[in-house]
């Protein structure tokens, strides 16, 4: 049998034309961490930027502000929730205090906040910033609560075309 036809038989590989765009370029680019602010999204955030700074990629720090918790929301128009600036401004002070935590310097990584529901939206972001991976943390609910509650990384592995790396925050 000829090499040829062995490399034809092969499929893709890092060299061919039909290969994704991945195979051609290895490694990732840009990240998304997804953080709540718990202990578990520390850990999160600290492997993303080790895998930010091993492949030379670039770090998105994203949270969501959701439900009646999260703070004072204002009715806009008598239709919709909208988060008020303040609120905003807490949580990308948040994000730049846990940025600063592990080491990132200004102009190290950029800031996102989503004002809906983070399993749908934070997948949406991803795509939008152009990420090719999102880290998020699983804080390991019981079995009980996650089935009453959801869980936020189980919707955003569902929701996303994005790769996802769950960090398990142990």
């Amino acid at each position: 049998m000829a090499h040829d036809e062995i490399t034809q038989n092969q499929g893709p590989t890092a060299e061919s034309p039909q290969a994704e765009p991945r195979l051609r370029e290895a490694g990732y680019h840009r990240i998304l961490v997804a953080l709540d602010f718990s202990r578990a999204s520390r850990l999160a955030l600290e492997e993303g930027v080790e895998l930010a700074r091993l492949h030379g990629a670039s770090i998105v720090l994203c949270t969501a502000l959701t439900g009646p918790s999260l703070g004072t929301k204002e009715r806009n128009r008598g239709s919709e929730d909208v988060v008020n600036e303040d609120e905003l401004d807490r949580a990308e002070a948040r994000l730049h205090a846990q940025a600063k935590a592990v080491g990132l310097g200004p102009g190290e990584y950029e800031t996102e906040v989503v004002r809906k529901d983070p399993g749908n939206e934070i997948p949406k972001l991803a795509e939008n910033l152009g990420c090719d991976l999102i880290i998020i943390a699983n804080r390991g609910h019981s079995p009980k609560r996650r089935f009453f509650l959801g869980s936020v990384a189980e919707s955003i592995l569902r929701n996303s075309r994005t790769t996802v790396l769950v960090s398990k925050g142990h």
